[in-house]
């Protein structure tokens, strides 16, 4: 793990979002992890070779969310 990883983990909340074809409910997914009383410092979301439009959804919303998005993607049939 590298060091500031590790600082954000002793900080707060990291979350860990499997995905996979999950164009209709993952904008509203991250959506509601922010607008949570107690935000997540981190939300690694890790995709499983989606063929929907699953990606460009966390694409852009990584690009609204700098340093709180970590986003794994493009690795078909590996397991999330």
């Amino acid at each position: 793990m590298v060091k500031g990883t590790l600082e954000v983990l002793e900080q707060g909340i990291t979350v860990v979002i499997p995905v996979y074809n999950a164009e209709k409910y993952i904008q509203k997914c991250i959506q509601s992890l922010f607008n949570q009383h107690e935000v997540p410092k981190l939300v690694i979301i890790v995709d499983d070779g989606s063929t929907d439009s699953s990606v460009q959804i966390i694409c852009q919303i990584a690009k609204n969310h700098p340093g709180k998005i970590i986003f794994n993607g493009f690795h078909k049939n590996r397991g999330a």
